[in-house]
């Protein structure tokens, strides 16, 4: 366009001259017309006075300035033009060749439409849209596209456009002597007239056989690095045509920035894929925003973390992720933020932050920000992390209950162990108190309260043994009956819970640690009645159950078990839960622990025994508690009939209390036995040895297991087994969580009692141990 304004001008400038000339001179006017051949024609029309001189000078002015306009016409117009000046009987021609103009149009225009063809295509789509440009705009019979390898050992064919038949898109052809490797090297184009004379290069039989009789190799030059060529191919012997090579040469440039932006474009896209599988891969939540704090990139974490998705916060305040409550520091993540771009250094925060989501939940987070430094060293952005720490809290909140429960328990167990102590020597004389009493006297009925009494006090240590919810079972035969009542009733005296319990007198007995499975019923009966907070009723009941009568249970052939049922009338257990409840730590309370049907759980498994749980919504929850049955019950009972019939014996009694060994002492004498007893572990070694030299050898050994200070049972039957291998030691303690008196065997001891206990308990484990040894040894 400002070619053709210029044109114009001149032209005007010209007329101008011409017209005050020849006013000047005495030409009155001329007129101006037209010619269609391209030509301008000016005409005299004046009056014919004869003023020779003065128009052979005006002729002459007027060349002058037509040769100078024919100088600067021919900088813009190409083509021929013929200006034909006729002044009076006179003419002038001056050629003008345009055809440069048309090729550089030409070229802009072709130039400019591939542009505009390959603008925002992938790589992928760039080479056949090139090849198609090339195909139709230029009308070559054949093009193709070779990209480099990045070692430079060979091409990849991008679009073979049909140039030979046997080569596919994406093959791989090693340069070895093939003529592309000449453009290459030389990086300039090759023209082959006839390729089968070609130059420097053995003859390609396969371009031959595809009817390539010529061809036109041009690299594809960007930043002076050679990335591939473009080539052109005729059936024709110098069938490419220097207008076309030269077109080709023109578009090979924009055609190599086109490839090279579209590898570019690539890569990054690549990269942006490794960074998305990496940003989600992270466990944590990471938020990136720009200098102004506005969100602009989270990823898949933090989209689950708070719920909410990138395309509704981008360009927003952290605010609109979640609201954040700081717990001590107040460095907020927008603080962070603010304080990384303006100091250009990473923040932590020191405490722990509260994200409170959309919908109401909270999660606790721990956090750091950096920001995202430029080349010029200013913060373009930042980028947050957040860690979800709730879980952690949680346990660390757990662990700490834990220690303090731990140090209870160690506390408890020492006031159980010293109180049991003192339990047994009350529980020992009132036993031998009621054997001196008649049994109408009222003595006796005092004594039966107070032995009862004494029993509870005895259930109580085992709460507090049990409080620290560890060690192993120590099972004895019991009535599951007894230990259910008795819990149940505890644990709902002074509630608005009603109870019922339905037990059938003819339960199978089970072998169970009493203390431990009442803290099962305690625990399953207390989440019952935090179930019912208007009150209700709770039932337990219980049956035999075998694997002839299970009821679509599937239990194990010839095994027999007894099952407890515990229902409440609660609000019932949310089905999403039930596949939890047991887990550690889960609990739908605020101020719970979710340790106590775990705890449960983990009983009755050590019991060998498991649970089954049935919730319907709004009408109850029923817990099932399956347990083994003993098969020892006969022999208990035939016990029970001949234990007054033992034959007496030595026993050696080994406690650090005075009060427990000497009602112990007093409660083996009853029964008929000879006593001896000792202080310590050290004590009982040295009174063993002694009378193993005597030859008045113990029949058998009843050993404390704790002796603050000394030598406890545990140490010293080891030393006297290894006097006296056949030594019958039975473990006795008032710590009865302790792993020793679950797994005594283990330990050398034949056996165990537990404190306090009762002259009839003492005369069962005797008979255990002594009483049948000796029938044995009778029938050898």
């Amino acid at each position: 366009m400002k070619n053709h304004i210029g044109i114009i001008f001149i032209l005007l400038v010209i007329t101008i001259w011409i017209s005050t000339a020849l006013l000047v001179f005495g030409y009155e006017h001329l007129a101006y017309t037209a010619v269609s051949e391209g030509t301008v024609q000016a005409k005299d029309i004046a009056s014919e006075k004869g003023y020779e001189r003065d128009v052979v000078l005006a002729a002459a002015i007027l060349t002058v300035l037509i040769a100078a306009a024919w100088l600067l016409l021919r900088k813009y117009i190409i083509g021929k033009v013929h200006i034909n000046l006729r002044a009076r009987d006179e003419t002038a021609y001056i050629p003008v060749d345009i055809s440069e103009l048309q090729k550089e149009n030409r070229i802009l225009r072709l130039q400019s439409q591939l542009d505009e063809e390959i603008s925002h295509l992938e790589s992928s789509r760039i080479e056949g849209k090139v090849l198609d440009f090339l195909k139709d705009e230029l009308n070559l019979e054949r093009v193709s596209i070779a990209i480099l390898a990045k070692d430079d050992s060979g091409f990849y064919v991008l679009d073979e456009r049909k140039v030979i038949e046997s080569i596919s898109k994406g093959d791989f052809i090693p340069f070895r002597d093939v003529a592309i490797s000449g453009a290459v090297e030389a990086k300039s184009a090759v023209y082959t007239r006839d390729i089968s004379k070609r130059a420097g290069f053995p003859v390609d039989e396969k371009l031959l056989e595809a009817g390539i009789r010529s061809d036109f190799i041009v690299p594809l030059i960007y930043e002076d690095r050679c990335i591939g060529t473009i080539n052109a191919g005729s059936s024709e012997v110098d069938g490419i045509s220097k207008e076309t090579r030269d077109l080709i040469l023109l578009l090979a440039t924009r055609v190599a920035q086109a490839l090279r932006n579209a590898s570019l474009y690539e890569e990054l896209k690549l990269e942006k894929e490794r960074l998305d599988v990496t940003l989600n891969g992270i466990g944590d939540a990471v938020i990136a925003t720009d200098t102004k704090g506005a969100i602009s990139l989270i990823n898949r974490v933090t989209e689950e973390f708070t719920g909410v998705r990138l395309e509704d916060v981008k360009g927003k305040p952290l605010s609109e992720l979640c609201e954040f409550v700081s717990n001590g520091s107040g460095m907020s993540p927008g603080r962070m933020v603010e304080s990384a771009l303006r100091e250009g250094k990473p923040f932590t925060i020191s405490d722990d932050l509260v994200c409170i989501k959309r919908n109401g939940n909270r999660t606790v987070v721990r956090g750091s920000c950096s920001p995202i430094m430029g080349g010029n060293g200013k913060a373009h952005g930042a980028v947050i992390v957040l860690r979800d720490v709730t879980k952690e809290r949680l346990l660390e909140q757990e662990i700490n209950k834990s220690r303090k429960l731990e140090s209870l328990g160690v506390l408890a167990g020492g006031i159980a162990h010293d109180f049991n102590n003192i339990l047994t020597a009350i529980l020992g004389n009132v036993t031998l108190a009621r054997l001196l009493v008649k049994e109408n006297d009222e003595a006796m009925r005092l004594l039966g309260e107070a032995e009862n009494a004494v029993s509870r006090a005895k259930g109580l240590t085992l709460q507090l043994l049990t409080f620290s919810r560890g060690g192993e079972p120590i099972k004895k035969l019991s009535s599951v009956a007894e230990v259910v009542f008795d819990t149940a009733k505890f644990i709902l005296t002074g509630t608005d819970v009603r109870l019922e319990i339905d037990m059938p007198k003819n339960l199978w007995p089970v072998e169970l640690d009493r203390g431990q499975m009442s803290q099962v019923i305690q625990n399953i009966v207390l989440n019952a009645r935090e179930a019912m907070p208007s009150g209700g009723t709770i039932r337990i009941g219980g049956r035999n159950v075998s694997a002839e009568n299970a009821e679509g249970l599937r239990l194990p052939s010839g095994k027999r078990f007894v099952e407890l049922w515990i229902s409440d009338e609660g609000i019932g257990i949310p089905e999403k839960y039930i596949d939890k409840i047991f887990d550690p730590y889960f609990t739908t309370k605020e101020q719970g622990s979710g340790l106590g049907l775990s705890i449960a759980f983990s009983i009755v498994k050590n019991h060998d025994g498991f649970i089954r749980v049935n919730s319907i919504q709004d009408e109850g929850t029923t817990f099932n508690i399956f347990l083994p049955a003993s098969q020892k019950v006969s022999e208990e009972i035939l016990e029970e009939a001949e234990r007054m019939e033992g034959e007496g014996g030595r026993v050696l009694v080994m406690d650090d209390e005075e009060i427990v060994r000497n009602v112990v002492r007093r409660m083996l004498e009853t029964l008929g036995y000879d006593v001896e007893t000792a202080e310590d572990g050290k004590e009982a070694v040295e009174s063993y040895k002694k009378a193993i030299s005597e030859g008045r050898r113990f029949d058998t050994l009843i050993m404390d297991l704790t002796v603050p200070g000394g030598m406890g049972g545990r140490e010293a039957v080891a030393k006297i087994l290894e006097i006296d291998p056949t030594a019958r030691a039975i473990v006795s303690s008032g710590y009865s969580n302790d792993p020793v008196m679950a797994n005594h065997r283990d330990f050398g001891f034949v056996d165990v009692i537990s404190k306090p206990f009762k002259i009839k308990e003492l005369e069962t484990v005797l008979y255990r141990v002594l009483a049948k040894e000796r029938k044995s040894s009778n029938s050898r």
